[in-house]
């Protein structure tokens, strides 16, 4: 039992001097594409100021709202997909198309903005490519701003 514990404290003290070590050489810091929490809009107020004051733009697969932002802000994104839109599984593979997508070109917006994306059952049956696609021609106007 002692030569257990010593060789579980020798791992833990083996990963702190890791992580401490990535610290300090700046190996670990997230990237300009990562998508952070501080860019999801969890809050049911911001969903609600979006849908009430927001731009509207409606596709056959989904609905896309959004609301500028001041300047200095970051851009948010906030996902909405039903049950009608298919199995768990479904519903959460296009949420992670969804996200990253916006973590991959949040860069092209102008200005920032809150984006709330609507799926409807139709996406369900697209592809990642032409679902991208399909979000890429959606958002062209806002991404000219």
């Amino acid at each position: 039992m002692v030569g257990l514990f010593s060789l579980t404290a020798a791992k833990k003290d083996a990963q702190n001097s890791r992580s401490l070590q990535f610290l300090r050489t700046g190996e670990n810091t997230p990237s300009v594409e990562s998508f952070t929490k501080s860019e999801r809009l969890a809050l049911q107020a911001d969903f609600k100021t979006i849908f009430t004051q927001g731009m509207r733009i409606r596709t056959e697969k989904f609905d896309i709202r959004y609301l500028l932002k001041k300047d200095g802000e970051i851009s948010r994104l906030g996902l909405s997909v039903s049950r009608t839109v298919g199995i768990a599984v479904v519903r959460n593979t296009l949420k992670r198309i969804t996200r990253e997508w916006f973590r991959l070109n949040k860069h092209r917006f102008h200005r920032p903005l809150d984006v709330v994306f609507c799926l409807r059952s139709a996406c369900s049956k697209a592809e990642v490519k032409v679902f991208q696609k399909k979000i890429e021609d959606a958002l062209k106007p806002v991404l000219n701003l």
